[in-house]
Order: C-alpha cells, then sequence, then structure tokens
C-alpha cells in the first residue's frame, strides 16, 4: 500500500501483512514469530498494528504512534503497539491481525502459509505430497528452511568473497611487518643484546625475550582489530547495509571466531618472529658491545 512518509513527506510503497494470531496461540512461543506475537497481546485490538523494525527505523515510527493507511473505502488510523523483525519488504511491513484486516479490507485471500512439522514428520515427503495436491491447481511454492538458509548464506558469501580474499593480502602484509619490525629492533639492540650476552644471558633467553616481542606485537595487534573491526561491523550494518537493502540485521558479536583469529594472529606473529630471534642468538658479543 501507499504510505506518506512522515520524515520527507513523500510516498512510500510499503508492505501490508495480515497475519492470524490465533494460529500462532497454538504454536509454540520458542519460534521467533510466536515470541514476538506472544508479548504484543493488543494488537488483538481493532485499530493496532504492529510494525517491522526496518519501518520503524526508515520513518522515525515509535510503539505509541498513529499512522494513517489507506483503507478500502476511507483512510484508517491506526496505532503501532510494537516492532517485530521481519524481512518481508524492504521498505518497511506493517503487520495487522486478521480479523482487522478482513473487517477494514474484505479481503479473504491467504498468501503464505508457515508449516511447522512435528517431531519425527519427513519433510521431503510433506513438502512433495503438497506439491502435488496443490503445486498446479493453485499455483504453490513449496519453500522449506534449508533452502532459504542456503539461498541468504550464497548471496551473503558472494558479497563478503571479495573482503576474504582482502583479509588473506592484509595478513600477508601484516606478517611480513611483524617481520620488518622485529628484525629492526634487533638490529637497533645488537649492544642491548650482546650486552647482555656478555654477563650471562644464554642463547635461550635472548631466544624467548625476542619472540615474547613478537607474541605481544600479535596480541595487541589481534585485541586492536577486534574492537575496530566490532566499529566497522555496526557501521556497515546500521549504515551501509541499511541504506542498500533497507533491512536491519542484529549485530552479533563473534566471539568463538574472535579467539580463533587472536590465537591465529598471535601464532603467526610468533612463527613470524622465529627468524629475527634466531638471528638474535647468533650475534657476535664483541662486535655487539662495539656496535654503535
Amino acid at each position: 500500500l501507499d504510505y506518506t512518509s512522515p520524515v520527507d513527506g513523500s510516498p512510500k510503497l510499503v508492505w501490508l501483512a495480515s497475519v492470524d494470531l490465533k494460529a500462532f496461540d497454538r504454536s509454540s512461543t520458542e519460534r521467533p514469530l510466536a515470541k514476538s506475537f506472544a508479548r504484543l497481546p493488543r494488537l488483538r485490538e481493532p485499530g493496532t498494528v504492529a510494525v517491522s523494525e526496518n519501518f520503524a527505523y526508515l520513518y522515525g515510527v515509535k510503539v505509541g504512534d498513529r499512522l494513517q493507511l489507506p483503507g478500502r473505502n476511507k483512510e484508517l488510523t491506526v496505532e503501532v503497539v510494537g516492532t517485530v523483525v521481519d524481512y518481508t519488504w524492504n521498505r518497511g511491513t506493517v503487520l495487522m491481525n486478521l480479523d482487522s484486516f478482513r473487517r477494514e479490507f474484505g479481503d479473504e485471500q491467504i498468501d503464505v502459509y508457515d508449516i511447522f512439522l512435528k517431531p519425527g514428520a519427513n519433510a521431503v515427503h510433506v513438502k512433495q505430497t503438497i506439491k502435488e495436491q496443490f503445486g498446479k491447481t493453485d499455483a504453490v511454492f513449496v519453500v522449506d528452511r534449508p533452502e532459504v538458509y542456503r539461498e541468504l548464506n550464497n548471496g551473503l558469501n558472494k558479497i563478503y568473497s571479495l573482503a576474504y580474499a582482502q583479509q588473506v593480502v592484509i595478513g600477508l602484509v601484516a606478517l611480513m611487518g611483524v617481520v620488518s619490525a622485529l628484525f629492526i629492533s634487533v638490529i637497533q639492540r645488537q649492544r642491548d643484546l650482546g650486552l647482555l650476552r656478555a654477563i650471562g644471558a644464554t642463547r635461550s633467553q635472548i631466544l624467548r625475550s625476542v619472540l615474547a616481542e613478537a607474541v605481544l606485537m600479535g596480541l595487541v595487534g589481534a585485541v586492536i582489530g577486534f574492537v575496530i573491526g566490532l566499529a566497522l561491523e555496526w557501521y556497515v550494518i546500521y549504515l551501509l547495509v541499511m541504506d542498500e537493502s533497507g533491512f536491519i540485521f542484529p549485530l552479533c558479536v563473534p566471539w568463538i571466531e574472535g579467539g580463533i583469529v587472536t590465537l591465529a594472529c598471535v601464532s603467526l606473529a610468533t612463527i613470524a618472529g622465529f627468524w629475527p630471534a634466531y638471528l638474535a642468538t647468533r650475534l657476535n658479543i664483541t662486535e655487539a658491545i662495539t656496535y654503535e
């Protein structure tokens, strides 16, 4: 339906969806939509709607606001009683109880059925049965959850494939930077290392001191990268992706992946520091002491 944006006064094409809330009363509240509707009991009242999160973000709508929607014979004034996570339409979705929708718009059609199977049911068999009974006569398309996830993952992988390649290049450059920094550090500290050897420091102690520096460089770099990465993730999700797609995705902190990357950074920095550390142990004590 056409909706006039209160932000700039321009007309927008938004999605009006009716939901059979009675069916969700018999559903498990662990399901996302059922959980959302369970906390919105007022949605069953006439003249109330829920809006998607991207609708609220795009048009500055808050709970308690009233919307003007074009009805069947007159303009409708409805109250927003809550927001829900919905990715039906990139310009925002308004959700209304099915009873209210039929009363206001006189539309008895149903476009989408969400089917949840009982434990032990054969999903492939159910899908095939639905297609055979209703596919040709009613133009019914059946899509299961793995297919939806697969399509989403393929789309996201295409978006981030270039970013992954850039990460590999950045990682190699960072390793070269660690090696160069340690080489410079060893060269500049030849006198210090020579004095340590002269007063009794063993080669293994010199080796461990240089490797400790490499470990510290990798750890500090990983922590700084993780913090900056979270800021960039927020920027991409709430600004770039929102502007491009019209959807708001939840910000998820990848603690396990972050820990793996941090461990990998420290390990690679340690490996990269072995060659400079080995050269530090091979310094001639006399030459190192006299080095300026």
